[in-house]
């Protein structure tokens, strides 16, 4: 490991990390813009390789930020000790963290619904008991109940992704103690999870679970840990090809998740990963890119609505709709950001981990 590598583990704020969390954020709403008929005309007058990549590719922003998720939590957890009260703490402080802006959002989501229907003129049907109840814990796939949020099924598995990534390094540690083999055994149980969701059909797992996508957050760990030694960049590498290989049925998935994975590894390997992409245009985007994702999907279809409603049809209208959605997701997250999620996170940091005497994950 160079010493720019060396020192730039030890800062917790990576602006690339940051930076790739606001360009993914965005690429979402530019997805969504689309998929909720907003920019019909202007759509349809693109070129189709720009129509392509700019809107039609959006969705996968969703791998990106599994990736990051993989190399944040993976840096997070570097010190953990090994033990039920620590991990219970992990848990808490996820908890903190994510839980009060999501299901605020869900509140949020369900006033746009009501003001919707209202403006429209439709009737609100409203979720029920046991759907809202479900996703207040991340249940509502394996309960079969319809997301509120087309964007939330994205967290249940992130929840799941942090859940066992740690609670297996801790099992290892609770069972054999701070030995790097016991480590070193965790991380192949997961490298070996992550080869065999690559060969097993999606409709062979339950669904909701996160098997089927557990590479995408696998890898971003490993680009993390890839920087220590050339046999863990091998065996990055490896996994890597055979994701791209063998991954037919998420091949996009596989294609942005490794893509993510490898530039964090060549920024971490560099030091510059502290340093790089550091716009503070982007970096804003990346603070307050979970509130964005959350609640960009109503703001965009109320923004879409009163857009057109003003400025009628055809190219021009739609580029303005088009800015309309961008400034309205970025000030309305900005301002959920400002009230709930950046208490959330502040709540956070007072659950403090207990650090392990070998601090090498």
């Amino acid at each position: 490991m160079t010493p720019k590598a060396a020192e730039a583990i030890e800062r917790q704020n990576f602006t690339v990390v940051q930076a790739l969390r606001g360009f993914a954020a965005m690429w979402v709403v530019l997805f969504h813009a689309r998929e909720g008929g907003h920019l019909p005309t202007l759509y349809a007058s693109l070129p189709s390789w720009f129509r392509t990549t700019v809107f039609d590719q959006g969705h996968n922003g969703v791998p990106i930020f599994f990736a990051l998720s993989g190399f944040v939590i993976a840096h997070s957890v570097r010190e953990l000790s090994p033990s039920v009260r620590n991990f219970g703490r992990f848990a808490l402080k996820r908890i903190i963290r994510l839980d009060p802006p999501y299901w605020a959002s869900i509140v949020f989501v369900l006033a746009m619904g009501l003001l919707s229907s209202i403006v429209k003129h439709e009737r609100m049907t409203w979720p029920t008991f046991g759907a809202i109840s479900s996703h207040l814990f991340y249940l509502q796939a394996f309960l079969n109940y319809p997301q509120i949020n087309t964007v939330y099924w994205t967290l249940a598995y992130e929840v799941q992704f942090y859940l066992f990534f740690v609670g297996l390094i801790t099992a290892a540690g609770l069972l054999y103690g701070e030995k790097t083999w016991a480590k070193e055994a965790a991380w192949w149980i997961m490298y070996g999870l992550a080869i065999t969701a690559l060969f097993v059909p999606h409709d062979k797992m339950m669904p909701g679970l996160f098997v089927n996508l557990w590479p995408a957050f696998f890898i971003g760990a490993l680009a993390y840990r890839a920087v220590e030694a050339k046999t863990r960049q091998i065996a990055l590498l490896t996994l890597a090809g055979l994701m791209l290989a063998f991954g037919h049925e998420s091949i996009e998935f596989w294609i942005y998740s490794t893509i993510t994975a490898l530039l964090l590894l060549f920024f971490l390997r560099t030091g510059a990963i502290y340093t790089s992409l550091n716009w503070k245009w982007l970096q804003f985007l990346g603070a307050i890119s979970y509130s964005l994702y959350l609640i960009h999907n109503p703001i965009t279809g109320a923004a879409g609505f009163v857009g057109h409603k003003f400025l009628g049809t055809g190219v021009i209208a739609d580029i303005g709709v088009l800015i309309g959605i961008a400034i309205a997701s970025v000030v309305g997250s900005t301002g959920f950001w400002w009230l709930i999620e950046r208490k959330a996170q502040a709540w956070s940091k007072h659950v403090r981990l207990k650090t392990a005497s070998n601090p090498s994950i």
